[in-house]
């Protein structure tokens, strides 16, 4: 996919952090609504233990501009693999992904794929 100057890459640099009003991780899932992104964000908040994290959640990239949104530390491509266009969307938000992120600062996770598995040896 070719990319625009009105296509602006997510980069993590892209919003500076405030010392005193930020976590000290914020999150973002990417994905459809079907790769139930409200209950994985729930997930990753209990676990955070003492560790202050934030979880934002989108469909796709761009983003929308927002002066309030802090710098995303980590980026997550959620796959729904019952969706057909689940996969062509998580290649186009890759796609406007800064190569900032793609060091251990982005992942694709798969919700309930071993579900899906079982499933289709039944």
């Amino acid at each position: 996919a070719n990319r625009t100057a009105m296509d602006p890459l997510l980069s993590p640099f892209s919003t500076l952090p405030q010392q005193n009003q930020l976590p000290s991780l914020a999150v973002l899932l990417l994905g459809p609504a079907t790769c139930h992104k409200n209950d994985i964000a729930d997930q990753l908040v209990a676990c955070s233990g003492h560790r202050s994290i934030a979880v934002r959640l989108a469909t796709q990239l761009p983003l929308k501009p927002d002066p309030a949104r802090p710098a995303i530390d980590f980026v997550v491509c959620l796959v729904d693999l019952k969706d057909a266009t689940s996969l062509t969307l998580a290649e186009s938000n890759i796609h406007r992904l800064s190569h900032m992120y793609s060091p251990g600062r982005c992942c694709v996770l798969v919700p309930q794929a071993d579900v899906q598995q079982q499933q289709q040896q039944a």
